[in-house]
């Protein structure tokens, strides 16, 4: 009788090296290269994303230094790209007798002062839980998609319960394997696989392949702002706990792949032929010899365990402090999300969104969207929207058709970013003062007749303000001096006539919205501002193209829909632009000539309405000058209202 081959359980449990087949070599190598393949995709995109914030884009997430950021995810990527690399000098190892680096005296006081394999490969492995665990733990109080946290968590329960056990193999060797092995799979799954899969690659067609009219909704925000702020906009302690999970998956794949090549290969066995009578009847004697065969593969898998572990360990009491410890961690954590998951939160209907914290047993709203009806525009709006009901980790509030904004508990969510009160018939807003971490603020469609006291001097911490559909007329420059720090400003449909000189001061300024408005001329001060790259102006009476603006800044995206331009001058730089997509005329005098014409099919496309602009048609925004009928109801963007 033939004893089952544990060959294979060697390279995990045993002291000797597996003699995989030529396939099942090429296997297990697919999974690493696929591993590494994956790691560097995706800390090169997160690097090109993060390079890609503009100074404003960065300002609102509070990413204070993203190029440096991105750079170190970009070596990141080199590593597991030298984690694929061939090892150098062939496959094999050959003794040399001539003085090496490590003969050197530093190098051997060095090694004098390395702690035993045990003591690495226990601390290692310890490190990696802990910078795991405050990921998920972030990931639980942050995230929306409460499935991806409380899998995060499962998985991190898992590499602290069950890896340790190999801390006990015989084989030093094949316990860094197995403990690379894991940490690497369960790393990778965890730092590169979710957040690659969930968030990244949306997050990067985001950042590249959507048109500026396409403002991202307040249910965007909720989904990607958290992943944004733990992916990818990283305090100091935070990109350590990224950072050093993913040099132990590099390591460990670099360390599996050369094992891998290195390691005997298994020729295939011959085949046996078997006896067409065999295939139809089986004999008690063969079903007794099936039988023991079966006990005999029992016994010898029970002794092989026995032969692949022992309690006989160098460093044998450290071993049994980090077992314990992992494995008293493990379930720590998996109380905390089991704790997570089960308990009822008890969320008011209006939150839209919410997170499940570890710590926190109340309602952890991350979205709250407050809808009057016909029947209920006269609520009280602070009443609904308190932490005691939402928690304190709201991000977005909005309010769509109350009659009142919300004003006394605003200061009541310390992380606020951003605040909507759309189609209001507020007539004031008696806000004393804003959260400071508040960095977008939108009014739209309301009967203020002034800006708001709070947002004539909003502070620092303000990054994006819309303010649309209030009949404010021209705001006056001491306002336009209180908004330097804004990167964002829409002052749509608010009945102003001209744009003073003073808005040079915006020296921060990237997006400047002024549509439907009663102005009639581009003053020159627009040149001083060195970081806009977007301007719309759609909608307004002007009727001379602002040929010197274009020329001072050609990257610029100009906007001059349903404007009164019937000529554009004979200038490279203005029609270079123009067929570029870069100026947009649609609706305008101009393109019922026969020069305009010919961009029929770009800048002088048809428009589904006179009132339309091509820059607020479907953009997430309800816009009353879209909501007809060949409009489409604005594209279904009224669908709330």
């Amino acid at each position: 009788m033939h004893r089952p081959d544990f060959g294979k359980l060697a390279v995990f449990f045993g002291t000797s090296d597996a003699d995989w087949t030529q396939s099942e070599r090429r296997f297990l190598l697919s999974i690493a290269y696929t591993q590494a393949v994956l790691g560097f995709t995706n800390f090169l995109f997160a690097g090109i994303i993060l390079w890609s914030f503009t100074d404003g884009e960065a300002k609102l997430v509070d990413a204070t230094s993203p190029k440096t950021t991105a750079i170190v995810f970009w070596l990141l990527a080199l590593c597991y790209a030298y984690a694929l690399r061939p090892p150098s000098g062939g496959s094999r190892i050959y003794v040399s007798s001539s003085p090496t680096v490590k003969h050197l005296p530093a190098m051997r006081r060095l090694a004098a002062c390395r702690p035993s394999a045990n003591v690495e490969i226990g601390l290692s492995h310890t490190v990696v839980i802990v910078c795991q665990t405050y990921l998920a733990q972030l990931m639980a109080s942050t995230l929306t998609q409460g499935g991806v946290a409380t899998t995060y968590g499962a998985m991190v329960v898992l590499n602290a319960t069950v890896t340790p056990i190999f801390l006990f193999t015989k084989s030093v060797r094949s316990k860094r394997l197995l403990l690379d092995l894991l940490d690497a799979f369960l790393s990778f799954t965890l730092t590169i696989g979710i957040s690659f899969v969930v968030f990244l690659l949306p997050l990067f067609e985001h950042q590249f392949f959507t048109g500026w009219g396409d403002n991202h909704p307040c249910e965007w925000y909720a989904s990607y702002l958290g992943a944004i702020r733990i992916f990818l906009v990283m305090p100091p302690l935070q990109l350590a706990s990224t950072v050093v999970p993913n040099l132990v998956v590099v390591l460990s794949l670099r360390q599996t792949l050369l094992t891998l090549r290195t390691m005997p290969i298994k020729l295939p066995s011959a085949l046996t032929t078997v006896a067409p009578s065999s295939q139809h009847s089986i004999s008690s004697r063969e079903v007794r010899r099936a039988s023991v065969t079966l006990s005999s593969l029992m016994h010898g898998t029970r002794d092989e365990w026995r032969k692949r572990f022992t309690l006989d360990q160098t460093d044998m009491r450290f071993l049994v402090t980090i077992f314990a410890f992992n494995v008293a961690w493990g379930l720590a954590v998996l109380g905390l999300v089991l704790r997570a998951f089960y308990t009822p939160r008890a969320c008011p209907s209006h939150c839209l969104a919410s997170s499940l914290p570890w710590m926190s047993d109340g309602c952890s709203c991350i979205y709250a969207r407050l809808q009057c009806t016909v029947e209920n525009t006269t609520i009280d709006v602070d009443s609904f929207l308190t932490s005691h009901a939402l928690g304190t980790n709201v991000l977005i509030l909005k309010t769509v058709g109350c009659r009142a904004p919300p004003t006394r508990n605003v200061m009541a969510f310390p992380h606020l970013f951003r605040l909507d009160i759309e189609f209001s018939n507020m007539t004031s807003w008696d806000v004393g003062q804003l959260p400071p971490s508040l960095r977008m603020v939108v009014l739209r469609y309301n009967n203020l007749k002034s800006i708001p006291p709070v947002l004539q001097a909003p502070g620092d911490a303000l990054r994006v303000l819309h303010f649309i559909g209030a009949p404010v007329g021209d705001i006056p420059g001491a306002i336009w001096v209180n908004w330097t720090q804004l990167t964002t400003l829409w002052l749509s449909d608010t009945q102003m006539t001209r744009i003073p000189d003073v808005i040079a001061s915006l020296t921060s300024l990237e997006d400047l919205v002024l549509s439907t408005n009663r102005i009639t001329a581009l003053p020159p001060s627009l040149v001083q501002l060195a970081t806009l790259r977007r301007l719309a102006v759609d909608s307004n009476p002007i009727a001379t193209f602002p040929q010197a603006l274009l020329e001072a800044k050609p990257q610029l995206t100009l906007v001059l829909d349903h404007t009164l331009i019937a000529t554009i001058p004979n200038s490279a730089a203005v029609r270079a632009a123009i067929v570029s997509g870069a100026v947009q005329l649609h609706a305008t005098p101009f393109c019922a000539t026969p020069a305009g014409a010919s961009f029929a099919s770009g800048a002088c496309s048809p428009t589904c309405s006179s009132t339309c602009s091509t820059l607020h048609w479907r953009d997430n925004y309800c816009d009353p000058s879209c909501y007809s009928l060949p409009c489409a109801f604005d594209g279904g963007d009224c669908t709330i209202v």
